[in-house]
């Protein structure tokens, strides 16, 4: 039986037959992640394509004693270290659940092997790819044109979600500011 979840992200990134779904859903092995349980964690050795069925997931670096918010995953998405993958090298990052939630994982090297059988699966991933691709290249373009300010309205507007279901603390992580900054901005904002 075909997950909905999977479904549903599929449908929205490159739709793919029943066929195709079900063989690239076989891959995968399924656990339950607890709140503050990584999925990722810095110096693992990765290969793993993850499926977020369900939960809130942040991303982040640590750089000397800071930990740098790259970004938030709400499930149902797909994830991957594709620069450790790449080059063979442990991860940097670490992925952590904000919210309990339920994630699959795949070889990834089977997935794209799944591929050669199913061509779809490929363009779906090159889809997928270019998607995340494009929100990083804006993410970088906002730090160069905007101010802080100007972010957070835009992730405000672009990622409610975001806003609404993130501390404050990782919200001003992920903007390169600081918290109190951060604070200063909603004050303003709130009574403008």
């Amino acid at each position: 039986m075909i997950d909905k979840a999977l479904k549903l992200l599929i449908e929205r990134v490159y739709p793919l037959g029943d066929q195709e779904i079900s063989a690239l859903q076989s891959m995968f092995t399924s656990k339950k992640v607890d709140k503050n349980c990584f999925v990722l964690k810095e110096g693992q050795q990765t290969q793993s394509l993850f499926f977020l069925k369900s939960g809130i997931y942040r991303g982040y670096y640590v750089k000397d004693i800071d930990e740098i918010t790259f970004n938030f995953f709400f499930g149902p998405t797909f994830y991957a270290d594709t620069a450790g993958i790449l080059e063979n090298k442990p991860t940097l990052q670490n992925i952590c659940a904000l919210e309990a939630g339920e994630i699959w994982e795949a070889n990834i090297r089977e997935v794209e092997s799944l591929g050669d059988q199913y061509p779809s699966i490929l363009k779906l991933f090159i889809r997928f790819y270019e998607m995340i691709f494009a929100h990083n290249q804006k993410r970088q373009l906002s730090f160069i044109y905007e101010s802080a300010e100007e972010r957070y309205r835009n992730l405000f507007n672009l990622r409610p979600r975001v806003v609404s279901e993130i501390p404050l603390i990782y919200i001003a992580s992920y903007l390169g500011i600081k918290p109190e900054s951060l604070s200063r901005i909603r004050r303003k904002i709130a009574t403008s």
